[in-house]
């Protein structure tokens, strides 16, 4: 399924992925109860920006690595944080990265935010009504990014949200968010006054159009 994605990715130099992206530490997994729990196979390309790409399209905040194993979750930390030199596996995809240990992930932040209420009174306001084929989570963002805004919102299937803040009605659980993108029904863009918020100011592979 990873593999899906490996097309939508820009290598950028260096490291091969968008400094945007937040390494949050080396933490310990376990098998029976994972600390991340949606589990994807990443194949012999996997690397850091692929399963960032993977685990921000899911709708999922963070995202952790294991050899080729890609995990992403809400949430992070249920066992302990320990050194960076035991998430020195090199990623199969790019040499030049560490990716996890040995029941260790590294973890990185997404470029989603969460799931948040929205009312009549907007709580992110710029409103942008996308065709069908085109209500995908990169091309709101992209849309949003364009016109200068930090933040996106998308909800309802193909309803795009663009402002520069957001947070006026309180965070919701992510099954609240569970429309499917009309452009990608592999996506998620919000639900029923709800709203998918992403960041648009880290110029993520995942997000080119």
């Amino acid at each position: 399924m990873l593999k899906l994605f490996a097309l939508m990715y820009i290598l950028i130099a260096g490291f091969g992925f968008s400094e945007g992206i937040k390494y949050q530490g080396c933490y310990t997994d376990e098998d029976v109860s994972r600390d991340l729990p949606d589990v994807n196979s990443g194949g012999n390309d996997s690397d850091i920006q692929k399963c960032v790409d993977l685990c921000t399209f899911k709708a999922y905040k963070y995202a952790g690595l294991q050899g080729n194993m890609c995990y992403c979750g809400d949430s992070f930390g249920k066992y302990c944080k320990v050194d960076d030199s035991l998430c020195s596996i090199r990623c199969p995809g790019n040499d030049q990265q560490n990716c996890g240990g040995a029941n260790k992930n590294s973890i990185y932040s997404t470029n989603y935010l969460g799931c948040w209420k929205d009312s009549p009174t907007r709580d992110i306001r710029s409103f942008n009504s996308m065709p069908n084929s085109n209500a995908t989570i990169q091309n709101c963002v992209a849309l949003c990014r364009q016109n200068g805004y930090k933040y996106a919102g998308a909800q309802y299937f193909s309803q795009c949200f663009c402002d520069n803040r957001f947070g006026m009605y309180p965070e919701l659980e992510r099954s609240s968010c569970s429309a499917t993108c009309r452009g990608n029904p592999q996506q998620k863009c919000g639900g029923v006054w709800a709203n998918s918020v992403f960041d648009t100011q880290i110029d993520c592979g995942c997000f080119q159009p």
